[in-house]
């Protein structure tokens, strides 16, 4: 690779120091264009494709879960010969050089955990209430795109966003609170404030803010070295609802108090990042 100094430096680290790139993909997050945009940076990079490994993303019956643990296990076997997330890892971690990324699936913190090499995250936020309103949108169209007989089956959100307006899908998250709230912190293994500076001080290598790709896209271009367009992709169609009322927003500012203390933490930390370049 060619480009600036950052990016050289980081990418010809001697492997005792080896550093894979982790893509943390927030649903509703443009994960999808984010995957894109790591690639195209990390152009000759090798990616490994992981499967998503959180139970809550897997369903929330179990014939969900059991369905989703199988073509978990299909993947791993069809990619690395082996049913088992540990040994995938593993594998991971022999082949892989500084630089290579690890993504596919909607993957978080305590997955990138169980790695012994370090892991640098690459991730997208998104202002809650548009995160929130973007995924009610695509869960209530989920679940009309399914044939009558097999909406038994749809996950618990796609089953509330089908039965509530807007409104009623917040309040009705905002009961179920253990499960729903701060979803970005969540995938960060962020429990309060005080850990957010921490977790992206050792393991972001580059975050931004859906709402300003270019930032976040100066930023990463100057630590590798190449330049790539901002992409924006796989816009949810078929939009019921998009206003939330002042009512609403009160219950989601409760319900995602933390994650907007986190979507400010990462416009700033963006913004501060395309200025030094």
């Amino acid at each position: 690779h060619g480009g600036s100094a950052a990016g050289r430096s980081f990418l010809s680290r001697p492997m005792s120091e080896n550093s894979l790139i982790g893509i943390v993909r927030i649903p509703k997050c443009g994960s999808v264009s984010l995957t894109q945009m790591v690639r195209q940076a990390f152009d000759g990079r090798r990616f490994f494709d992981l499967p998503t490994a959180l139970v809550s993303d897997m369903g929330d019956s179990p014939m969900q879960r059991l369905r989703a643990r199988r073509s978990q296990m299909r993947h791993l076997l069809s990619t690395y010969r082996t049913v088992s997330l540990a040994k995938a890892i593993d594998l991971i971690e022999r082949d892989g050089s500084d630089g290579d990324i690890v993504g596919g699936g909607h993957i978080d913190h305590a997955t990138f955990a169980r790695f012994e090499s370090p892991v640098r995250y690459v991730v997208l936020f998104r202002e809650p209430v548009e995160r929130f309103v973007s995924e009610y949108n695509y869960s209530r169209a989920g679940y009309f795109r399914k044939k009558p007989w097999l909406r038994f089956d749809a996950s618990i959100k796609a089953k509330l966003a089908a039965k509530y307006s807007l409104e009623g899908y917040a309040q009705a998250l905002a009961e179920r609170s253990e499960m729903f709230a701060n979803i970005a912190a969540q995938y960060m293994g962020i429990a309060s404030t005080a850990d957010i500076a921490p977790r992206f001080d050792e393991h972001v290598f580059q975050a931004g803010v859906l709402e300003d790709l270019d930032s976040f896209r100066t930023g990463l271009t100057a630590k590798t070295g190449n330049r790539f367009a901002a992409v924006h992709s796989n816009r949810t169609a078929n939009i019921t609802e998009a206003d939330v009322g002042r009512g609403t927003r009160a219950v989601l500012e409760r319900l995602f108090a933390l994650d907007y203390e986190i979507y400010a933490y990462a416009e700033r930390y963006a913004r501060e990042q395309a200025k030094g370049c």
